[in-house]
C-alpha cells in the first residue's frame, strides 16, 4: 500500500488489509509531496472538532482527509486540544505568516518562533489540563511542549523542524534536528534557537515540487533505563 502503483499511498488498501485492533494505539499521516491528497489514519477517534473530511473506513479505523491548514497531532487523536498541541499549532500558524512577509527581518523569524515553542518548559494552568487518567501532578509535568522530568528519567530527547520547499523546478525537504542530553533543560524557560544543544540540517533536493510548502514539528521523548516503569506510565510529549 505504501510502494504500490499509485503515486499517493493507498490508505484504502491499508485499512481493508489490516485489522485496526491488531495494533496498539497509533496515528499515521499519509501524503505525497506532488499533490494535495493527505490523510490522517488511526485506530483511535480524533477530536470531534478536528478539520478535514471523514474517510469511509472499516470498523475500528478512524480517518480524515486533510484539507490545507494547520493541524495538531499528539499522542491523542487529531487536533485533540491539549494545551501544548494548541500552543504548537499557534506557533506554526505564526511562522507561516512570517514566511509570507516580504520584509527580511520578519521572514527570518519563523525558525526561532518554532524552536522557541518546541523548547518551551512552561506548564499549563490547572484549568487547562486534560484528563487522561494519570495523577494530576504528572499530568501537569507533561503539559509543556518540552518535557523535563529528570527525577523520573523522562523528558524531551530531540526536536525537529521539517520544511518542504517547492521551487519552480525540483523540490527540497529540509530537516533540522536538535538533540538534548538526558537530564539537561534548555538554557531558558522559553528556549532559544541559539541555546539548543546541537543541530543538523539535511537537504533532499531530488524530491519533486508539488505544493507550496509544509512545516512539520516533532518532539521525541528520552527514557533512562533506570526508571523505565515510571516513565512508561505516562504519555509522552506531542
Amino acid at each position: 500500500w505504501l510502494a504500490g502503483p499509485r503515486e499517493t499511498p493507498d490508505w484504502q488498501a491499508l485499512t481493508t488489509g489490516h485489522q485496526a485492533g491488531d495494533y496498539g494505539g497509533f496515528n499515521l499521516v499519509l501524503g505525497e509531496m506532488n499533490g494535495r491528497d493527505w490523510v490522517w489514519l488511526s485506530n483511535r477517534p480524533g477530536h470531534t472538532d478536528s478539520g478535514g473530511d471523514p474517510l469511509p473506513v472499516n470498523s475500528g479505523w478512524h480517518g480524515r482527509r486533510l484539507r490545507p491548514g494547520v493541524y495538531g497531532l499528539s499522542n491523542a487523536g487529531l487536533d485533540t486540544p491539549w494545551p501544548k498541541t494548541r500552543q504548537l499549532k499557534a506557533a506554526t500558524a505564526l511562522a507561516l505568516d512570517l514566511l509570507g512577509h516580504t520584509a527580511p527581518e520578519a521572514s527570518e523569524r519563523w525558525r526561532h518562533t518554532l524552536l522557541d515553542a518546541l523548547l518551551d518548559r512552561r506548564l499549563a494552568l490547572d484549568t487547562e489540563l486534560p484528563r487522561t487518567g494519570i495523577p494530576h501532578e504528572r499530568e501537569k509535568q507533561l503539559s509543556s511542549p518540552f518535557v523535563h522530568m529528570p527525577d523520573a528519567g523522562y523528558g524531551t530527547r530531540s526536536s525537529l523542524i521539517a520544511r518542504w520547499h517547492a521551487p519552480a523546478k525540483g523540490g527540497q525537504l529540509e530537516l533540522e534536528e536538535w538533540t538534548h542530553a538526558p537530564g539537561l533543560a534548555p538554557a531558558s524557560d522559553a528556549g532559544s534557537a541559539d541555546n539548543a544543544s546541537s543541530s543538523s540540517v539535511i537537504s533532499m533536493p531530488s524530491i519533486r515540487a508539488g505544493i507550496d510548502g509544509i512545516i512539520w514539528l516533532k518532539s521525541i521523548i528520552w527514557l533512562l533505563p533506570s526508571c523505565r516503569e515510571c516513565a512508561l506510565s505516562s504519555p509522552p510529549s506531542s
